[in-house]
């Protein structure tokens, strides 16, 4: 639910998303690392997309763990601001 106002909860993504089961560690603190944003490519006046990288860093004591984000996220601007419609991850060469 909280995830909800970021999202178009119409589509099969946010029903994916709300599915999936989610893995939460026990963590001391978090950052995000490396972050990087890409071109934004527009399709139509509502419908955009970019590549979204960064690493997102958990602390647990002196311990860290690293986790890597790398998609095209796809953005609809509605009415109610602009909403996540879709990821993908890109193609590996």
């Amino acid at each position: 639910g909280s995830i909800s106002h970021y999202f178009d909860t119409t589509t099969e993504f946010y029903k994916y998303v709300r599915k999936t089961e989610l893995w939460v560690w026990t963590h001391t603190g978090y950052r995000f690392e490396d972050v990087s944003l890409g071109e934004a490519h527009k399709y139509t006046d509502n419908l955009y997309s970019c590549r979204v990288t960064f690493t997102h860093i958990l602390t647990w004591g002196n311990k860290v763990y690293k986790d890597y984000f790398d998609k095209y996220v796809y953005i609809e601007k509605t009415a109610n601001g602009l909403k996540v419609i879709d990821m993908q991850t890109p193609n590996s060469k």
